[in-house]
């Protein structure tokens, strides 16, 4: 096999060498019996005149009765022409697939009963491939038939005139009267023997995605996305689960991905964020550079909208572009959710942010709810339920405050935002703002190869093992304390509560006195670590501090009025600074 990309035609494959007969070992087949009566062998159970119908069928025609049973411990029933030949007991009937094939003379010529739960379909396809042309097919379900019906059974009874057949799951109840070379579908239960079907629209053929199909045999290097079973999964958004949230603001929200150059990092994208419930898919703007042609048809495949910027040279001049034009398609909007490249979502990301967007809306000095943290290292294993107010921005995924945007960034991105957001973005006036976080991030950012300026800071943010939120309803126990006010006063007492942690160089020493700790109390969950500060924003006495609590080792990240905060294994760390305005020194 040679796929031919993006090349109108793959490149030319062949064999050659000799060959052997046998190439290898032949193993000999070998099917489950296979219960088919023939005429002269089939039993009727009893008569019943006109198999019980009111009125009497004409000469042309033949009565048909079909019962599935109501449950595991009724019977199926089949009756032709008068005669029961499928019932308890009788001709094989029971758990599965129920079949009688009837001639063009009337005559019952062959029933069949297939364990569709317990044996494979390969009896039942060839039952299948051999009928007579023009022969009529009764078919009918008994407690589960489901399980192992193949693709290809569900397609001969498709051809036989069944529309509904796909449809078949777990202990439904199917019937089926068909035909050998029906051109229509067939939908009456009592019919003349040359089968008038009535032309309807049939549903697709069962589990076939035609259109997902047509995308991966143009494109490669999507991974499982276009292999084996994938190919025919839907994509479909899911809808809200939480109904108390229907009229929440988020959902309503515009959602900006800014696609980079890996298409399929954007594929992975646009899965997480489909997979979150209660997505609207006319919310969400992808923007793409106009040199890439392919992820627009990938981005329609999903049902979002494609929106193309002038050709950037630099991924942050792209990510300028998109800002603003989403923020020119949504003039009315007071606020946007931005989504970079390479990003997973977490199951909860949209849910998080709605159970935030009251304090969102209340609080103006949030700029922004930013849903991933530099610290959310799986060794420190934070919690779900925390988040945090900072006082630097780390982007990625969040949600945009507009009047942050226009006072910060919408006319100075090129002084605020030159870089890639974790290398420091510095807006002009922050004394004012600060931003939401979480102690356990919601995105997960894909690993970064060597190939960049500063590799160790880079590779440490993100190759090493990172926890991301996988619970898609996380409650979180602080909401009612994030706003302003409440926060700083809930802090202060909080810090000057916590257990002191003697100060003392050493990572040693500084973990043998938190074990001590924690080992002599029971009474205390929160502990505080003080550094000395010359002024507010002095952190050198921080720095040789942070890998003793394993946190980025080579700046102070989530840093708020001096203190970074973190939940580690159930425990509450503050790492104060002395010049901090919540730190009492007494």
């Amino acid at each position: 096999h040679q796929s031919k990309g993006k090349r109108e035609f793959g490149s030319a494959a062949h064999i050659s060498g000799c060959a052997q007969f046998p190439l290898g070992r032949i193993t000999p087949l070998s099917f489950p019996n296979m219960e088919v009566n023939k005429a002269g062998k089939i039993v009727v159970s009893k008569t019943v005149e006109n198999c019980g119908l009111f009125q009497t069928c004409k000469e042309n025609e033949f009565a048909v009765h079909v019962y599935t049973g109501k449950d595991n411990n009724d019977e199926p029933k089949i009756c032709v022409d008068g005669k029961y030949v499928i019932s308890k007991g009788i001709n094989d009937a029971g758990r599965g697939l129920n079949i009688v094939v009837v001639s063009n003379g009337k005559e019952i010529i062959r029933t069949g009963h297939f364990d569709t739960w317990k044996d494979d379909s390969t009896n039942l396809e060839i039952f299948l491939e051999n009928l007579e042309d023009n022969v009529i097919i009764i078919a009918v379900t008994f407690d589960e038939a489901s399980l192992k019906l193949s693709q290809h059974s569900k397609t001969l009874f498709f051809d036989l005139g069944s529309a509904t057949i796909q449809n078949l799951k777990y202990r439904d109840v199917w019937a089926l009267v068909g035909q050998k070379g029906i051109k229509e579908l067939s939908l009456s239960m009592n019919l003349e023997f040359l089968v008038k079907g009535v032309p309807i629209r049939p549903d697709p053929l069962p589990y076939r995605n035609d259109k997902r199909r047509e995308f991966c045999s143009r494109y490669d290097g999507y991974g499982d996305f276009c292999t084996g079973t994938n190919l025919d999964k839907n994509l479909v958004a899911i809808p809200l689960i939480n109904k108390t949230l229907e009229d929440n603001p988020i959902y309503l929200t515009p959602i900006l991905i800014i696609a980079g150059i890996s298409h399929n990092s954007l594929r992975m994208c646009l899965e997480t964020l489909l997979m979150q419930p209660g997505i609207n898919v006319e919310n969400v703007i992808v923007a793409v550079d106009e040199k890439f042609t392919e992820p627009l048809a990938l981005i329609d495949l999903f049902g979002f909208r494609g929106e193309k910027t002038s050709n950037s040279s630099t991924y942050i001049e792209h990510y300028e572009k998109s800002l603003k034009r989403v923020w020119e398609i949504h003039s009315n909007k007071d606020k946007i959710i931005v989504i970079e490249e390479d990003l997973i979502l977490s199951p909860d990301f949209l849910y998080t942010l709605a159970l935030l967007s009251e304090t969102f809306r209340k609080d103006e000095t949030i700029g922004a709810i930013q849903m991933w943290n530099p610290n959310s290292y799986d060794i420190i294993n934070g919690s779900i339920e925390l988040i945090y107010r900072v006082d630097q921005f780390y982007g990625l995924g969040y949600l945009l405050r507009r009047s942050f945007y226009e006072k910060n960034m919408k006319d100075s991105f090129k002084d605020c935002c030159s870089k890639r957001v974790w290398e420091k973005w510095t807006f002009s006036d922050t004394s004012s703002s600060s931003f939401l976080m979480p102690d356990v991030s919601r995105v997960f950012r894909r690993p970064i190869d060597g190939n960049r300026i500063n590799t160790k800071h880079v590779e440490t943010l993100f190759n090493r093992r990172r926890r991301t939120c996988l619970n898609p309803f996380p409650p979180l126990s602080n909401i009612d304390i994030l706003r302003k006010d409440k926060y700083d006063a809930q802090l202060t007492k909080s810090v000057n509560s916590a257990t002191l942690i003697k100060s003392s160089e050493g990572c040693e020493t500084i973990n043998n006195n938190v074990y001590n700790l924690i080992q002599s109390q029971n009474t205390s969950n929160t502990f505080k670590y003080v550094y000395h500060q010359e002024s507010l924003n002095d952190v050198a006495s921080l720095l040789p501090i942070l890998s003793c609590f394993e946190l980025f080792p080579y700046e102070p990240l989530g840093l708020y009025h001096g203190i970074l905060r973190f939940n580690s294994n159930q425990y509450h760390f503050y790492l104060v600074g002395s010049k901090s305005p919540h730190y009492a020194n007494v």
